[in-house]
């Protein structure tokens, strides 16, 4: 089953399609906006953010938290907003 998400970076949104299978993901190259963000720091963010993403090989949901599980074994955990969204 195919799955089309998509996001803001804060300057950009983005679009991916990904398949789970068990506990990985297989990602297609992602598909971002080109708008220049408010400053340079701001940019290097949104780069590191995306190439996160680009990272992702398993996953791992408990509760409210999802858990990424980068290609080189480091962990980033996110938590659901508190409204849910």
């Amino acid at each position: 089953m195919f799955r089309k998400p998509g996001g803001t970076t804060g300057c950009n949104t983005f679009r991916v399609t990904y398949t789970p299978e068990g506990d990985t993901l297989r990602f297609s190259p992602l598909a971002t906006t080109r708008r220049a963000c408010p400053s340079p720091e701001v940019q290097r963010q949104e780069t590191e953010y995306l190439r996160l993403l680009e990272g992702v090989r398993r996953y791992r949901v408990s509760g409210s938290l999802l858990t990424l599980i980068l290609e080189d074994g480091t962990e980033r955990t996110f938590q659901r907003p508190v409204n849910g969204g």
